[in-house]
């Protein structure tokens, strides 16, 4: 009549036998239950913190086991989650009867979008003090109203939104365009092109024909890269 101390359902055989007679045994098993800690899944954008919330009504001594690095705290009922993909957080705890109860909080992540596309006009080489028109798409795409839209032009918030903006381009040399878009579910997404300042080239005519044919008839420099 041994006492039998386990964590894990066990089946446990006991063998004898009676003087003169043939071997005998027997088998038990202790099944274990954990009784379950309900914890409603939730959802957040990758890297986005969220808080897990659990309903700790007569249990003590919470102990979360699973991917403990990516919690706020390991010894409390409530923590903070802080994932970049779905992840599953297991906790313990003890009940009022002194047994471990067990639960599962989902964290699910929402997904990203597949690509943002930046197009620069007239193109990549823009003349220091002229602008440059870009326009932003994305996939999925958003519908009127969906969706906000950020610029960042070498660390300098432009204040502009819209998928269609244009931006003044001051300095020489390459720049640095981030754009952020953030989507319907308020999960940021960025995507950067690098825009390169090019100083204006003149070029002045050593003659011209001022006989009325359309060609050449006005004395004027040539200007690129500038407006």
């Amino acid at each position: 009549n041994p006492t039998i101390v386990t964590g894990t359902t066990q089946t446990y055989t006991v063998e004898g036998k009676e003087e003169g007679c043939c071997p005998t045994s027997a088998s038990v098993t202790i099944n274990i239950d954990i009784p379950p800690i309900p914890i409603p899944p939730v959802t957040t954008c990758p890297g986005e913190p969220i808080d897990i919330l659990v309903d700790n009504s007569g249990l003590t001594d919470p102990n979360w086991i699973t991917n403990t690095d990516d919690l706020s705290c390991t010894d409390c009922f409530n923590t903070i989650a802080t994932v970049n993909e779905s992840t599953n957080f297991t906790l313990e705890a003890f009940d009022d009867q002194g047994c471990l109860n067990r639960g599962t909080a989902m964290v699910n992540i929402f997904p990203l979008l597949d690509f943002i596309d930046i197009q620069v006009n007239p193109e990549t080489d823009i003349g220091v003090g002229g602008t440059a028109g870009i326009e932003v798409s994305t996939e999925p795409s958003f519908s009127d109203g969906v969706g906000e839209y950020r610029y960042n032009l070498n660390g300098m918030d432009l204040g502009l939104s819209g998928d269609s903006v244009e931006i003044s381009i001051i300095e020489e040399g390459p720049q640095e365009l981030i754009v952020t878009v953030i989507d319907s579910n308020g999960c940021v997404n960025t995507a950067s092109i690098i825009i390169n300042g090019v100083p204006p080239d003149i070029d002045i005519p050593n003659a011209f024909t001022p006989n009325g044919d359309q060609q050449n008839d006005v004395f004027l420099p040539v200007v690129t890269n500038a407006e």
